[in-house]
């Protein structure tokens, strides 16, 4: 009966396994997911990736060692695996529990309304990088080729310098203030030569030598929120919104003529935020609870090895 108790748990033992090393795969994809994500890098949170990554590949070693202590049936080798096992599943059940308490607390705190978005040191920066590319767009130093359906449905909501032009951008990073200089009054021309020497840096004096190099817009005049340029593009290109904390009503970063944003990013991502937030959360309390489980068989086969054995000797 003990024997059958002893095989029983065994081959418990290495379906877990086998389940454990899925589960460690499955983080490891998601510690990737994490690290890659625009938003997690926002709010300098890269390391959690890391530590997702690192508890996955943990997981799979342990699995293996799980492997080789059911075979051998091994008391040191249980032992190992025994409390290795408890340990990752309490930190699987704690970690998965901080998502969710994040999602419930923090997320609300920062992203609930355009005041408490601003509270948050990276979040503001981002959105003066939108409030500074919309005030640049559209107008003499940001020709822009607007569609005139699309202009005539957010004039109202521009500012009175922002306006169509023949031929233009569309989108702030593609900026050429030099396309259109020619054809304006001499005063103009001047206050846009002007400008371009204070705000990008280039020694322009007319027409003639007024060229704009690839990626001045980027590196020059918004270098101040450079870092958060990739997060701006993939939330208008992924939740067809604009600004983060402060709505916008056009495209600034990916396309003009893509439409009129509905929303502000905000809102956007903090509907994004919550639904990853829950199911991380819950996914890692399962894989924790999962781990529990293992545990409570290494340590049942572990018993039935030592009753084995003193059965034996008697």
């Amino acid at each position: 009966m003990c024997c059958c108790n002893v095989r029983c748990l065994q081959y418990c033992l290495y379906i877990s396994c086998v389940l454990l090393l899925g589960t460690g795969a499955v983080i490891i994809w998601i510690g990737f997911e994490v690290q890659d994500s625009e938003f997690v890098k926002t709010i300098d949170a890269e390391y959690a990736g890391y530590g997702i990554i690192g508890l996955g590949g943990g997981m799979i070693v342990f699995a293996v060692v799980g492997f080789i202590s059911g075979c051998k049936r091994s008391k040191c080798l249980l032992f190992i695996f025994i409390f290795i096992s408890f340990i990752i599943g309490v930190l699987l059940v704690a970690f998965g529990a901080v998502i969710i308490y994040v999602r419930d607390n923090f997320l609300p705190k920062y992203l609930d309304s355009e005041s408490d978005c601003r509270d948050f040191d990276a979040f503001e920066e981002a959105d003066d990088g939108f409030g500074k590319a919309f005030s640049t767009i559209c107008t003499v130093y940001c020709p822009c080729g607007m569609d005139s359906d699309i202009y005539a449905e957010v004039k109202d909501l521009l500012y009175p310098n922002q306006t169509q032009h023949i031929q233009g951008t569309t989108d702030i990073l593609s900026c050429d203030p030099c396309s259109e200089a020619a054809t304006y009054p001499s005063a103009v021309q001047d206050v846009v030569y002007q400008w371009i020497r204070d705000n990008l840096d280039l020694p322009v004096t007319s027409s003639a030598d007024c060229i704009i190099p690839e990626g001045t817009y980027e590196d020059v005049y918004l270098k101040d929120y450079k870092k958060y340029i990739p997060l701006i593009k993939w939330m208008e290109k992924h939740f067809d919104c604009s600004g983060l904390c402060s709505y916008r009503p056009i495209y600034l970063f990916s396309d003009i003529n893509n439409g009129v944003p509905e929303n502000s990013c905000r809102k956007e991502v903090y509907d994004w935020a919550k639904d990853k937030f829950l199911t991380y959360g819950v996914i890692t309390i399962v894989f924790g609870c999962w781990q529990l489980y293992t545990f409570l068989l290494a340590a049942g086969l572990c018993c039935n090895c030592t009753n084995s054995r003193h059965k034996g000797k008697k």
